[in-house]
């Protein structure tokens, strides 16, 4: 309780001294007399009680991941709206939307939130980052609420931990789920293969595929740009298993990709792909030399002398006039030319240009 006036206190001195001097007659006259007086003195000074109070921030968590559904925009946009609507003039809303990271799209006490989809990465749901985003949003020591806006499938650290320190601030989270009907969804639940193989191996990479039913779906499996196995196959409900047989070719990272089609109204075409990167072990094949015979130096080539500095200008030289790729000028650098001084007397000279880093050999 507080009290509006309370100047009005001083009123209590001269109130007694009135009743010490002025007595009633009888003990009862003078204990009604005083509460009587108590009562006056109160309302003259304005008592007033500090009611908790619906007013605070409200922050609205958007999900903006792949996994939502087609009309997720429409449907968030529309519960923000319905909130807005309920909310008294003492009330702010804000607004953060998330996938891999997140972004705050209205602070709290702005204007309208802006329509339209920002430009994110979508193939995550940062959840707790946003809840702690919106955490930040609510002043400290004020009330607050966070509405969240999603599917449920979050990725990245456990919301929990932000979870307990809306908590521990007394900010309650509710939470509406947004989530795509799984009927009639056709995915690939994984692609297996060896960990790695050797050239000349050959080996064994399966596909499990799960049918909402019985069907007859498409596939096509795709390696190094080139389509390695294509068909249709009937398929029953539930987890089914196929099975593709490629052979490995020499050393380096094959990558494959599995697509599958079951027919028209998928939910979720999204699942129905999937990548594959395979490791071949072995030795990498070593780099050729390449011999290059140049003809008579002409005269500018003649007069440096290699000895007294001039190795770089008999390097470009030497480049000219063999005519070496672009590709290979990074491997031929001056600092390399070594021995030119001896080579220089000749009329004729030959020189390898090697695939390895800034590898080369000059001899006459």
């Amino acid at each position: 309780m507080t009290f509006m006036w309370p100047i009005g206190f001083v009123l209590l001195i001269p109130l007694a001294l009135t009743l010490w001097l002025w007595r009633m007659p009888s003990r009862m006259l003078t204990v009604m007399r005083v509460i009587t007086s108590l009562l006056i003195l109160l309302a003259i000074c304005g008592p007033a009680v500090r009611l908790p109070s619906r007013a605070g921030t409200v922050i609205v968590v958007t999900d903006s991941s792949q996994s939502m559904p087609a009309n997720s925009d429409d449907l968030q946009r529309e519960a923000i709206e319905l909130i807005q609507s309920a909310m008294g003039g003492a009330d702010s809303l804000g607004v953060v939307s998330f996938a891999q990271s997140s972004l705050v799209t209205r602070t709290p006490g702005a204007g309208k939130t802006p329509g339209g989809r920002l430009e994110m990465r979508r193939d995550a749901s940062n959840l707790n980052d946003a809840l702690d985003m919106a955490l930040s949003l609510i002043p400290p020591e004020s009330p607050g609420r966070i509405m969240v806006l999603s599917d449920g499938r979050w990725t990245g650290l456990n919301p929990t931990t932000s979870a307990t320190r809306a908590a521990a601030r007394r900010i309650g989270i509710d939470y509406r789920c947004m989530e795509r009907t799984t009927a009639n969804d056709t995915a690939i639940v994984r692609l297996d293969a060896p960990a790695s193989v050797t050239p000349g191996e050959s080996f064994m990479l399966t596909a499990w595929v799960r049918s909402p039913m019985r069907q007859e779906i498409s596939y096509s499996l795709t390696g190094g740009g080139k389509i390695l196995a294509s068909g249709k196959r009937t398929v029953p409900s539930g987890l089914s298993r196929i099975d593709f047989r490629d052979k490995a070719v020499k050393p380096g990272t094959n990558s494959y990709q599995l697509t599958v089609n079951g027919g028209d109204g998928d939910p979720m075409p999204e699942n129905n792909s999937a990548r594959l990167l395979l490791g071949i072990r072995g030795p990498r094949p070593i780099p050729k030399a390449r011999r290059h015979t140049l003809g008579p130096l002409n005269a500018s080539a003649r007069h440096h002398d290699a000895r007294a500095g001039g190795v770089h200008q008999l390097a470009d030289t030497l480049l000219a006039q063999a005519a070496v790729p672009p590709e290979h000028d990074d491997l031929l650098h001056a600092r390399q030319f070594r021995g030119f001084g001896s080579a220089c007397a000749g009329d004729v000279l030959e020189f390898h240009v090697c695939g390895c880093d800034r590898g080369m050999v000059a001899s006459e």
